[in-house]
């Protein structure tokens, strides 16, 4: 039960927040729930729990525990719940049992959220009340018609018309299926007389469906969970199971979902993600519900420590037709893209996947293909766990920002234990038979350029087709740039590369221009590169700057069975420029590991050790669940 609060689109505000959270986390298995279990499992204050009945079938579960999205804060503290393994659940063989949470203070606006799953249910023409707020007589509860035509949802309320649109006191009936869970989540509007029910499927978090009502003019009271109707007829041996349950008693979050500080797009669709992406502000997220669409413009992310997350690459798919440009262009700093799928048109150089203008960038677990470029880089940031396919470059990595290039020089050299590069890991790359390219017969997976620098590791790549020209390609000084002169570093190592006919090498492995390099441990199969890991002078006149140093190059692997050492080439005319043992290394640098690689995991992903169960082993047939 990872709790998270979701704002949602129609929620402008982003006043609201979590006043209290039921995680559900307290008692054994199949233990009654009682006053000290709920006292245990609630998180912020406020008000009192009290049952209105000994509880002998309102239950802790460890059934259906379900993950949430992103960590809940309330009252100032963040709860992840990521161990979480309990539910309650009800027995419909008893009602009017249920515990009750009354608030210090009554509001007239009210919202609350939370997951609800069915089972057991066998359209016996029955009505159920689960979940209630009370207001001096009137109330609101979440009822559930288990009919002959199917099974439903709906608000239901004291009507002081006794009319809804759905008969006496009900909203509209909401269809939905038993053995799936879904997230209900509720409005109490005492100003506008409105009682509303919203429901969500947390596979896609598309809405299912409203019901409304008519309320009194009343201050909500309190919240119940349980069995609240009195239906005496309608016993069953039938099952409810409750997670997560927050609210907010200011009533100013909603729809409320179950993720913090986070805005839910109501499509795929870019005119919905732009409304979305504005109600957010800086330390926000914005989700991007399941769906396929078009995207014709840029989109340029502008708020500082905003996240843009989709439900999973296999199910967010945003299709490029921009032009020639970036489907998203990053200009603030710590920004995180994540679970989602950037795709162009095959043949159509569809532009770029993700454009940085910023430094601290993260992109993880997206799946980018068929585009020009898949990431353009400026400044510094990570990439983990994503999936490049058959894109004409696979990064491209530039220096020339404000503030990025020139401080890049002055900071040279970068120790190679900093997180001031752009660092690929843990991803999967392949170019496949199919790919067609405007590009032409040859293809530079990752270069940089303007003092750019990054690493490559942990990674996995395949190539099928196309001449690779080279690999990785580190460029030293561009000329026209005043002052900017040579490449800062950069490291490749634990690079699983495989080449598989009418595939070639037409050039080097890594071709390095200057500055200073790791490159260890890097198998290539299934081919003998021409020029290995090539050493030349980009420009012999601005000698130190531009001059290969400190470069370690080791335990590199190629051939057909990828087993024949790999050694360094020196360009001809370098041989008096570039010497063994002075300015390059055919062995590890002195000192622990620690000392001389940026550490592994990534500082970033937040991983104290490696944990590599969503990398791709392979990358074709791949494919990435949500999260």
């Amino acid at each position: 039960m990872r709790a998270l609060l979701l704002y949602l689109l129609l929620s402008l505000s982003s006043s609201g927040a979590i006043t209290g959270y039921l995680d559900m986390e307290s008692g054994g298995n199949r233990a009654p729930v009682t006053t000290n279990i709920l006292n245990a499992a609630t998180h912020g204050t406020g008000g009192s729990w009290s049952v209105n009945t000994p509880l002998t079938h309102l239950m802790v579960s460890s059934s259906f525990e379900t993950p949430l999205l992103r960590p809940v804060a309330v009252g100032g503290t963040t709860f992840t719940d990521d161990s979480s393994s309990r539910t309650f659940v009800y027995t419909n063989t008893a009602y009017r049992q249920f515990a009750k949470y009354t608030f210090d203070q009554h509001t007239p606006k009210l919202s609350f959220g939370l997951y609800m799953r069915l089972s057991g249910f066998n359209r016996l023409d029955n009505s159920f009340d689960f979940v209630a707020v009370e207001a001096g007589g009137d109330f609101l509860v979440v009822n559930f018609q288990d009919r002959s035509s199917g099974l439903a949802y709906r608000v239901h309320t004291l009507d002081q018309n006794n009319v809804g649109p759905g008969g006496a006191g009900l909203g509209i009936a909401v269809p939905v299926a038993q053995n799936k869970t879904y997230w209900i989540t509720c409005l109490w509007d005492r100003a506008n007389l409105l009682a509303t029910l919203k429901v969500y499927d947390p596979e896609t978090w598309l809405l299912v469906g409203t019901s409304s009502n008519v309320i009194l003019s009343r201050n909500a009271e309190n919240i119940c969970i349980g069995r609240y109707d009195n239906h005496g007829g309608a016993t069953q041996n039938s099952s409810t199971y409750f997670e997560d349950l927050v609210w907010d008693v200011t009533g100013a979050s909603y729809p409320l979902f179950p993720a913090s500080r986070t805005v839910v797009a109501t499509a795929a669709t870019k005119a919905a993600f732009d409304v979305a992406y504005s109600a957010a502000t800086s330390g926000d997220s914005v989700l991007i519900p399941a769906g396929s669409n078009v995207w014709s413009s840029t989109v340029t992310l502008s708020k500082p420590s905003t996240t843009v997350f989709g439900v999973g690459s296999n199910s967010c798919i945003i299709t490029n037709v921009t032009g020639g440009e970036s489907t998203f262009t990053v200009t603030a700093p710590f920004v995180t893209i994540s679970h989602l799928q950037i795709t162009g048109i095959p043949g159509a150089n569809s532009g770029q996947g993700v454009n940085t203008e910023a430094n601290h960038i993260r992109l993880s677990h997206l799946l980018i293909r068929e585009l020009a470029v898949g990431v353009f880089f400026n400044g510094y940031g990570l990439i983990d766990h994503c999936i490049v396919l058959n894109c004409a470059h696979i990064g491209r990595h530039f220096g020339y920002i404000p503030g990025g290039a020139q401080v890049r020089a002055a900071q040279y050299p970068i120790p190679f234990t900093s997180t001031n590069y752009v660092v690929w890991e843990d991803c999967g790359v392949e170019i496949t038979p199919s790919m067609t390219s405007s590009a032409g017969s040859s293809i530079v997976l990752f270069s940089s350029q303007e003092a750019a620098s990054y690493i490559v590791r942990h990674t996995n790549i395949k190539v099928s087709k196309l001449n690779i020209a080279p690999a990785f390609d580190y460029h030293g000084n561009d000329p026209g740039i005043a002052n900017l002169r040579g490449v800062c570093g950069g490291q490749i190592y634990k690079v699983n590369f495989t080449v598989v006919p009418p595939a070639t090498f037409y050039g080097k492995f890594v071709d390095v221009r200057g500055g200073q390099l790791l490159v260890y441990s890097n198998t290539i199969t299934g081919f003998d590169v021409l020029d290995n890991v090539y050493l030349r002078e980009e420009d012999s006149a601005e000698p130190p700057i531009d001059r290969v140093e400190n470069t370690y190059i080791f335990n590199n692997l190629e051939g057909p069975a990828g087993s024949s050492l790999m050694p360094a080439t020196i360009a001809p005319g370098a041989a008096t420029k570039i010497l063994l043992n002075t300015h390059y290394y055919d062995r590890a640098p002195a000192g622990a590991y620690s000392t001389w690689s940026l550490r592994y995991p990534h500082p970033w992903t937040g991983a104290t050790a490696p944990n590599n169960a969503g990398r791709p082993v392979a990358p074709t047939n791949f494919r990435f669940v949500a999260p």
